[in-house]
């Protein structure tokens, strides 16, 4: 990919293609340094080139030079070490503005400036870094005023730790991730644009970097910028002091902190992340006190010196976490403390009003609450406004923070329904993501995505994917059960991608039989496993006739699975035709579950069926014909494998991946039937069309002639009978058959008085001389 050069950029000696000078780190412990000299173009091609298999592999830049001095533990990248500096670098984490937005704010105002982003930015949430070059070097001090001009001109969308002096960050792209961008803006030289003084914006909290009021925490962007691996020490410590600030107890703090540091996924646990979580004892010292903190954890003065001094060289001056007061300007009664109570937690809870529960979005989705959180929430707010005056002390009564509780599930923020919930049928939730199925790539969950579900497995990136590598004995596994049909094989990937989504509009069930070991449930079991909460089990009863209705709650649990799975299907048994048109059909289901209220929802599940019977068909009509899809899994191994089942866990990731690669096939190509599905659908149908075969048994097709229903019906009846299948009613259900079967109903023609139809009579059956004798 090219960097993204804006129409203005030139080839000259400008800014963009003056050389200037970068020290090199070889990571975040700067234990060596280089520096090297290059143009910003230069730099941007560069960093869209380099690519490693994780962030800490990256190597750090800065548009400074350092001294040869070093902190104790050996690194160079102190803000004392810094001697000059040739440009400023800036961070946009909080994904509040595209980079190209920000490169036409840069060349609206004239400054020279690259943007490159980081290999967590997405459309959704944008990540993103800008160089800004000097004419000349200058010292240190002059830095902080000056990326002051770049943030006024970004609007502040320049995170605090920009600020830092010393401040660097690493360069490329991340191998699975999607590829840096880089975009150019061409302009003058930031030092040589003092009418830019005026619109300066210092460190959030400041205004021009001489103090004031500014912006609050972004306390979702923080705990974002932790999952995904962005920033984990700065973001730690803002957290912990802005819960601290609300009056959130320390160990309370600890256990927020591990709780978000275990949701980065294993593959991005590097380095970095070992180092923060063993921190954050140290990070509660610096916010709590010392003498707190050793109480609590039994810290000893060591780490704390350590951290004293991690404090030190990341933060000029060693300021402390800023402290900004949520919650003045809120009225001390019921009303007030509503209102605080939505300002604190909009983005974090909603009120499902059908399911009559809070739901709280963490780790990419949003979770059903079981715990009182928001009720814990209310206490804490009320107490918090109670502290400011002791005229609100009735603010602390249980009393009231149950009626806050109550009170926010009314404010429209909160407010929500269950149709809403994973309504995108084209979003699947993982521990590590959500997974848009339009591309197939995973990114950062969203509030606003409304997923509440998650697979079981966080897949392999697509761009990373070798199924070769990732799931070679799923591969193996499908070959053998499948006989090595490459189209069958296909399909069934198909099938597996068709299920991760929540459309319907095939309208189609999938039967899948076998002998026993044939490895049709190994097979099923694998998907159903990976799929976690997008998977539900079906009770055979549901689907086949029982002398009974199913009670409405089997259906009921049907709302929101998008894999349904029935087995163990009895010989014998018949199909309830009815039932499975109206849940392959799309259309919305009533259902209710055990002492509540029916409801009605629009199906996502798609229903596979497992066994070694396939039950029968009473009526094969044509709508049923376009349901029932059947896949014969007919070559079992020689040695049965045991263990299949675990070695198949391991390769979960791989499978989930193998799985989405079958979505993006079924979207372009539509279910693909193999000839194996074809063929066995068709002798099923063939089987189990009873009617057809008395109509070519014991009717003769004749013009022009007509017979009686009642002697059609009668021939049809013994039958049935013979063949053990239920003919019917005369007046209703065998008119009905005869009509779909393309025969014409009379009255008083053909030969007849009364009504029959046209064009068949019954054939003459020989008697044997036994007939009839006892």
């Amino acid at each position: 990919m090219h960097a993204n050069y804006s129409p203005k950029a030139t080839k000259d000696q400008g800014p963009l293609d003056r050389p200037m000078v970068f020290t090199r780190f070889p990571n975040q412990w700067a234990f060596e340094k280089k520096e090297v000299r290059g143009s910003l173009r230069k730099l941007a091609d560069d960093i869209q080139a380099k690519t490693a298999k994780s962030k800490d592999k990256l190597p750090w830049i800065k548009a400074a030079t350092f001294g040869e001095a070093k902190s104790e533990k050996g690194c160079y990248r102190t803000n004392d070490n810094v001697e000059e500096v040739h440009g400023v670098e800036g961070d946009h984490d909080a994904g509040t503005m595209q980079p190209e937005e920000a490169r036409d704010l840069l060349e609206a105002a004239r400054l020279a400036a690259m943007i490159y982003t980081t290999p967590s930015h997405t459309r959704q949430k944008p990540r993103w870094r800008v160089i800004c070059p000097f004419s000349k070097a200058m010292p240190p001090k002059d830095r902080y005023r000056l990326l002051a001009r770049v943030n006024g001109v970004l609007k502040g969308a320049l995170a605090g730790e920009s600020f830092v002096l010393s401040q660097s960050y690493y360069a490329g792209g991340v191998a699975g991730r999607p590829p840096v961008q880089t975009f150019l803006a061409d302009g003058r030289y930031l030092d040589e644009a003092a009418d830019l003084d005026a619109g300066a914006m210092g460190k959030p909290g400041t205004i021009g970097g001489k103090g004031g009021t500014g912006e609050r925490l972004d306390e979702a962007a923080a705990l974002e910028a932790i999952r995904t691996a962005e920033n984990f020490h700065v973001s730690a410590i803002r957290l912990a002091g802005h819960w601290a600030a609300q009056g959130e107890p320390l160990l309370r703090v600890g256990e927020k902190l591990r709780t978000v540091f275990n949701e980065v996924p294993e593959a991005e646990r590097d380095a970095r992340w070992y180092e923060r979580v063993k921190t954050i004892p140290e990070i509660l010292t610096h916010v709590y006190g010392r003498e707190v903190s050793k109480a609590a954890h039994g810290v000893d003065d060591d780490l704390m010196t350590d951290f004293d001094e991690i404090w030190i060289d990341q933060h000029p001056g060693g300021e402390e976490p800023e402290f900004v007061d949520e919650l003045a300007g809120f009225d001390l009664d019921q009303d007030g403390v509503i209102r605080a109570f939505t300002d604190r937690h909009v983005g974090e809870l909603l009120f499902d009003h059908n399911a009559g529960r809070w739901f709280r979005f963490m780790g990419h989705r949003w979770q059903r609450e079981e715990t009182q959180l928001a009720k814990h929430y209310a206490r804490a707010v009320s107490t918090d406004l109670a502290s400011r005056d002791p005229k609100a002390k009735a603010l602390k009564n249980v009393n009231v923070w149950e009626a806050i509780e109550r009170g926010a599930r009314t404010v429209r923020e909160f407010a929500f329904s269950a149709s809403g919930w994973d309504s995108d049928a084209m979003l699947l939730g993982t521990p590590g993501g959500v997974v848009d199925l339009r591309t197939g790539q995973l990114r950062p969950g969203q509030p606003e995505d409304y997923v509440s579900k998650a697979a079981a497995i966080t897949p392999v990136p697509l761009e990373a994917f070798d199924p070769e590598r990732d799931c070679p004995r799923w591969l193996a596994f499908l070959g053998q059960a499948l006989g090595s049909d490459a189209s069958a094989i296909r399909f069934f990937q198909q099938w597996a991608g068709y299920n991760l989504t929540g459309e319907t509009r095939e309208q189609v069930l999938l039967f899948i039989y076998g002998p026993g070991g044939s490895g049709k449930t190994t097979a099923v079991s694998v998907l159903y496993d990976l799929l976690g909460e997008y998977a539900a089990n079906v009770a055979t009863s549901t689907l086949t006739a029982q002398r009974h209705e199913a009670h409405p709650e089997e259906l009921a649990r049907l709302h929101g699975p998008r894999m349904a799975v029935a087995s163990e299907t009895e010989a014998g048994s018949k199909w309830a035709e009815n039932r499975i048109k109206a849940l392959t059909g799309g259309d919305p289901i009533t259902a209710r579950f055990m002492r509540q209220d029916s409801f009605e929802f629009r199906p996502a599940f798609k229903l596979t069926i497992v066994g070694n019977n396939a039950p029968g068909l009473s009526d094969v009509d044509s709508a049923i014909r376009r349901r029932f899809m059947i896949l014969p899994f007919d070559h079992p191994p020689a040695a049965k494998d045991e263990h299949l089942p675990e070695k198949l866990k391991a390769e979960w990731p791989g499978i989930l991946s193998w799985a989405i690669r079958g979505a993006l096939d079924w979207q372009e190509n539509g279910l693909v039937r193999p000839a194996v599905v074809e063929a066995a659908t068709r002798d099923y149908f063939a089987r189990e069309d009873t009617f057809s075969r008395w109509l070519e048994d014991e009717c003769e097709l004749i013009p022009g002639t007509a017979t009686l229903t009642a002697e059609l019906f009668e021939s049809w009846r013994d039958y049935a009978y013979r063949n053990r299948e239920d003919p019917g009613s005369l007046k209703r259900t065998f008119p009905e058959r005869l009509q779909r079967a393309g025969f014409e109903p009379v009255k008083n023609r053909g030969g007849i008085r009364g009504r029959g139809f046209m064009g068949l009579k019954c054939r003459q059956r020989e008697w044997s001389d036994f007939d009839g004798l006892v």
